[in-house]
């Protein structure tokens, strides 16, 4: 008879202080008991809870010098190049299109998934193209043919999320999110219905249709919990990227809200303390920002007031003159903003959000998508 010398859930506690997903796994190589605590779902839950995910790296857009090269415009640099090699997150394994040359265009990414557009040449933007949904780390896609799910579109718009299985989102257990929206002059008018696309083990899939009424939606960004738009009248419409479903909330009421689009700049971006935040930027320099009264399921209050021509006054290029216009909002998804002042001559600047620090940044940012590595990892076999 075997006893162990260490009771699970002594083994199971010490587990959950390890710092990396590189020393569970050696953990679990050890033998069949360790292997098994490691491997319970429960404790996969715990773990990631205590830990952040693990980013292998960002992909970075990048146009090709050549416009006829066949080579994917797409960038990946990792976190820590010692112990990660690019070539396992290469995307030379996608599909090829029948025409050339192709462009692979980042739509979102959530945990290890990639959410690509195939774009050819002669395709017009609107058009209806091929999704691709991909794990870079194990080489595996899924294609999504939007033509015939969403017919006779003006445009369309996507996101992934959650799959519907327990243990977030992984090639196996996703859901994908998109609708078609005619572009107007105050916004994109949406259609009633949003169709969510589950897809789970053995390629099986399932559609629904989710009713959010006919609105004119301001895009404000994303971030990691949700998409998020202005609907007017103080109203911020979210959807939730773990449950998919849609919620209303309102912003606090400021003169502001009455002001005409050409006026206001608004956008959203997550804090370090993991809340979301939405930033409103107006003429004069003057930039709110409001954070969510009780969580994800309140309304919105003002945390604090930034003023630009402050913490922008030593940057150099600076003009007072900027701030006859808001400041646009180009890059969003974290503390860190990238702003653009002036259309006629352009100045832009990382603002810090968290402690209202900026900094010049050298013309277009190229926005960062992160990857992290499949979750919950793959065991090994253990004899």
């Amino acid at each position: 008879m075997v006893t162990h010398a260490i009771p699970d859930d002594v083994l199971e506690d010490i587990f959950l202080r390890l710092d990396s997903d590189a020393c569970l796994l050696r953990a679990a190589s050890t033998c069949k008991q360790w292997c098994r605590v490691v491997a319970d779902a429960g404790f996969h839950r715990r773990f990631r809870s205590l830990h952040g995910p693990p980013i292998a790296g960002v992909y970075y857009v990048k146009l090709p010098d050549d416009r006829q090269q066949r080579q994917l415009p797409l960038k990946f640099e990792p976190t820590t190049p010692a112990a990660i090699d690019c070539c396992n997150f290469s995307l030379g394994f996608l599909p090829d299109g029948e025409a050339t040359p192709r462009v692979w265009s980042i739509l979102d990414t959530r945990g290890s998934l990639l959410l690509l557009e195939r774009c050819t040449e002669g395709v017009e933007y609107g058009h209806q193209r091929d999704l691709v949904i991909c794990e870079p780390l194990t080489r595996r896609f899924e294609v999504i043919r939007t033509r015939r799910l969403v017919p006779n579109r003006s445009e369309l718009i996507a996101y992934l999320l959650d799959g519907e299985a327990a243990g977030g989102i992984g090639v196996a257990n996703f859901r994908l999110a998109f609708w078609a929206y005619s572009s107007t002059r105050y916004g994109k008018l949406f259609r009633h219905n949003a169709t969510v696309l589950s897809c789970g083990r053995n390629h099986g899939r399932s559609m629904r249709e989710i009713s959010i009424g006919a609105y004119r939606l301001r895009s404000m960004g994303h971030t990691a919990a949700a998409v998020y738009w202005y609907t007017g009248r103080r109203k911020v419409l979210a959807l939730d990227k773990t449950t998919a479903e849609f919620s209303c909330s309102l912003l606090p009421d400021m003169e502001e809200w009455s002001l005409s689009m050409s006026q206001t700049e608004l956008g959203v971006t997550a804090g370090r303390d993991g809340k979301d935040r939405v930033v409103h930027s107006g003429v004069g320099g003057k930039m709110k920002v409001f954070v969510r009264l009780h969580g994800s399921s309140g309304d919105w209050e003002l945390e604090k007031i930034i003023e630009l021509p402050v913490v922008m006054c030593a940057l150099p290029g600076y003009l007072p003159l900027f701030f006859s216009e808001p400041a646009f909002i180009e890059r969003l998804r974290s503390p860190m903003l990238v702003l653009r002042l002036s259309w006629y001559k352009p100045l832009w600047f990382r603002l810090d959000v968290d402690n209202g620090v900026a900094e010049s940044v050298s013309g277009f940012v190229d926005f960062p998508h992160p990857c992290e590595l499949p979750w919950p990892p793959r065991l090994p076999c253990v004899r």
